[in-house]
């Protein structure tokens, strides 16, 4: 099944063996960039206004190369401006690819800028801000939450009535105030110990799922289908979106995994579970 509803026209995406890549179409940004993403993207290679690397594992970067390269070399915008940001202390890590795009991109200085981000630090994408926060895999990793400001009525005042609510307006009373509300948020490779805070209440989570029960698990640089499932239903996440299996599961293996834990830590949000290309009928359970 395909990826449906709302979420449908805000990503598009892949993640299967060797490759994960999601870009957020809305905000113009792309977290990783996997192998066969210009493929994928097509003339839709320039959508992109930046680049939000989890980490500089082979299987997340490797299209970089090739996206850069079809950028330069397509009917379009060849000098459209690309900033792509990646975890700070991972420059030594990332270096063999930026060395290849360079080699095969000419100019490429001319429209790229490659900046390394610390966790907390804010870059601002049309109506969001996107912000990293710590990972755990081994190697300088992030996830990213997007956030939106948006505005509501005070706490002290939620108990008033209408009648009351508007006087107060009247007399000048502040009685709305700005908050920061978490539209959407990627863990990225990561094992256990991600702040549930961060994701509070998060519209959409795409939690790592390689490991699908405890008997998988090698080390604790990957995350479990009941990590993911336990941390949506401790933010309350109205959307979980499982993604990056190991390719030894079966899709059979995860639906079952899925429906089992999905009852047993009793989440109620919506739940999908990705394995290939999001927009191609490779998504393996979609339900509400």
């Amino acid at each position: 099944m395909n990826v449906t509803g709302q979420l449908a026209d805000q990503i598009d995406g892949f993640s299967g063996p060797f490759s994960t890549w999601i870009m957020h179409v809305p905000a113009r940004v792309l977290f990783d960039a996997g192998e066969g993403i210009s493929t994928w993207l097509g003339n839709r290679v320039f959508l992109p206004q930046a680049v939000f690397l989890t980490h500089a594992h082979y299987d997340h970067i490797g299209g970089l190369p090739g996206l850069l390269a079809s950028r330069r070399s397509m009917r379009g915008t060849k000098n459209k401006p690309l900033t792509i940001y990646f975890p700070d202390n991972s420059e030594a890590y990332l270096r063999p690819v930026r060395d290849l795009a360079s080699s095969i991109v000419p100019g490429l200085n001319d429209f790229v800028l490659w900046q390394g981000l610390k966790a907390g630090d804010r870059v601002p994408v049309r109506n969001w801000f996107v912000e990293p926060f710590a990972a755990y895999h081994g190697v300088p990793a992030y996830g990213y939450r997007m956030l939106e400001q948006r505005k509501r009525l005070k706490l002290e005042f939620t108990n008033k009535s209408g009648s009351q609510i508007e006087q107060l307006r009247k007399s000048g009373v502040e009685i709305t105030e700005y908050y920061e509300h978490v539209t959407f948020a990627i863990t990225g490779d990561t094992g256990p110990g991600i702040d549930s805070d961060l994701i509070r209440n998060a519209d959409v989570l795409f939690h790592e799922s390689t490991f699908v029960d405890e008997e998988e698990r090698v080390g604790v640089l990957h995350a479990t289908m009941l990590e993911a499932f336990e941390l949506a239903c401790t933010a309350g996440v109205k959307h979980l979106v499982l993604y990056h299996f190991s390719q030894r599961n079966s899709l059979i293996k995860i639906r079952n995994a899925a429906s089992m834990l999905q009852a047993q830590v009793n989440f109620t949000g919506r739940l999908t579970i990705l394995t290939g290309h999001a927009r191609s009928g490779t998504v393996a359970y979609n339900q509400t």
